[in-house]
């Protein structure tokens, strides 16, 4: 065989191979509730660790001795948590080496305690969050934020009737390993000095896990609490609620209040006509569903914003119009007349200078102007 042909097959051969490889699939990205961060830490292309497929080689040749597979020895604890926050069909995809996992997929593998470049185990990155707590006059310039609670994410805050001021999040601090989250919760007379009160409690759970938790007050004072069911080893995620008389004590309500696959982050805000509207994430984009009972939600048509990362925190102003807070490199903010349809207000009303991940913001009125909680990551 001539040595100038062979040389040039050989040439044509690694060009067919290297584009014929799969790229990332971004859009195959599989989250779960209190873990948030896949979607915010998607910022820029970044260059896979995981062994490539090995192009067939000319018969004679020898062939390379390909790498180890990285996720070869994954726990039955791993392997579970991965299955939940990809989906199962990804999972496979990745592990198999189908196909190289998208930077905000890298993220869910070092939730789950894998480092992908070398196995290991490592507390989740959610475990570094903090909840942070700011004030403002108008809802759109904030004073300088205080901390509320550290090894804390997803936040909620809600004012009752009565003036009182309740914050809850997830809480990290005794976190072990998988399914350990906890619901932290505190309490204020005027939205700046908090007292913590520990860990909510909750009855009727059987294998449920809260988080992700939203709470607004029932015409009769009571509490519900809205959260995403981060156990459940399932694309098709569900909403639950639960019931407080003192803020701390939950009892679960029966039934699932919304299911639709990818979503988690429920935020729920009463309309002016007496409805309820939740808004969600899902895979990045807000939607939203409408309830008139606020136990039975059923989907509203479209998108209300589509912003990577968008975990919303709403808030009905006095005039019946819809602020809608969501990560958006940063905190923007989006205003809507009828709660369906939001046009952008403000980008960057907190700025992602502040810290590497700054999301889930959630919203309440005050006497004289507004109170917020968010959630901060440092990064790796």
């Amino acid at each position: 065989m001539d040595v100038k042909f062979f040389i040039f097959a050989m040439m044509l051969l690694a060009i067919v191979s290297a584009c014929a490889s799969p790229a990332p699939d971004v859009s195959a990205v599989r989250t779960s509730a209190a873990q948030t961060v896949i979607a915010e830490f998607a910022r820029t292309p970044t260059t896979t660790r995981v062994a490539p497929t090995l192009a067939p080689q000319p018969t004679g040749l020898p062939r390379p001795t390909a790498p180890a597979n990285p996720f070869a020895n994954l726990s039955a604890q791993q392997s579970t948590c991965l299955r939940i926050a990809l989906g199962a069909d990804v999972f496979q995809q990745i592990i198999t080496l189908a196909r190289a996992p998208s930077k905000d997929e890298e993220k869910s593998f070092e939730r789950c305690g894998v480092v992908i470049s070398q196995l290991g185990t490592t507390l989740p990155s959610t475990t570094r969050d903090q909840t942070w707590v700011t004030t403002s006059a108008d809802g759109l310039t904030w004073d300088a934020p205080t901390l509320l609670a550290d090894k804390a994410s997803v936040p909620e805050v809600m004012r009752t009737s009565k003036g009182i001021f309740w914050a809850y999040w997830v809480d990290f601090s005794q976190f072990t390993g998988m399914h350990q989250e906890k619901i932290g919760v505190a309490k204020s007379a005027d939205g700046k000095a908090w007292e913590k009160l520990g860990m909510v409690n909750f009855s009727g759970l059987s294998n449920l896990v809260p988080v992700d938790p939203d709470v607004i007050e029932l015409p009769d004072g009571r509490l519900r609490m809205y959260f995403f069911n981060i156990a459940k080893e399932t694309r098709e995620n569900s909403i639950h609620s639960a019931i407080s008389s003192d803020g701390i004590n939950f009892t679960l309500e029966p039934g699932i209040r919304y299911q639709q696959p990818g979503i988690f982050d429920p935020d729920v805000i009463r309309l002016k006509d007496g409805r309820y509207r939740m808004y969600l994430n899902n895979d990045g984009n807000v939607i939203s569903a409408t309830s008139n009972d606020g136990l039975n939600f059923n989907a509203d048509p479209g998108t209300r914003v589509q912003v990577r990362g968008s975990i919303p925190g709403s808030i009905v102003l006095a005039d019946g119009t819809i602020r809608l807070y969501t990560c958006a490199r940063g905190i923007a903010v989006y205003k809507s007349s009828d709660g369906l349809n939001f046009a952008l207000e403000k980008a960057g009303v907190i700025s992602e200078t502040f810290a590497r991940v700054i999301c889930d913001p959630s919203i309440a009125a005050t006497p004289t102007g507004f109170v917020m909680v968010f959630k901060t990551n440092v990064g790796q």
